[in-house]
């Protein structure tokens, strides 16, 4: 809560550097995965999808919102 004012999710920095974790992950024979109210943002599902994501780990109240989404990316 006292990084709220100052961080964003959703900005380009923050998701360039998921997507060079997911990269470096992947070159290394890792799998990335994101947990947490991160994971369960459905706004940014479908980036994660497309970024090679290969986990979201999302409290049991998400995973119906979270499998719809991910079944309509398809």
């Amino acid at each position: 809560p006292k990084l709220d004012n100052i961080y964003d999710s959703h900005h380009e920095a923050v998701l360039r550097m998921l997507k060079m974790v997911v990269d470096n992950g992947h070159k290394e024979g890792c799998w990335v995965g994101i947990c947490g109210e991160l994971g369960a943002d459905l706004t940014l599902t479908d980036t994660f999808l497309d970024m090679g994501i290969d986990e979201l780990s999302v409290s049991p109240s998400c995973v119906l919102s979270i499998r719809k989404k991910i079944r309509e990316h398809a």
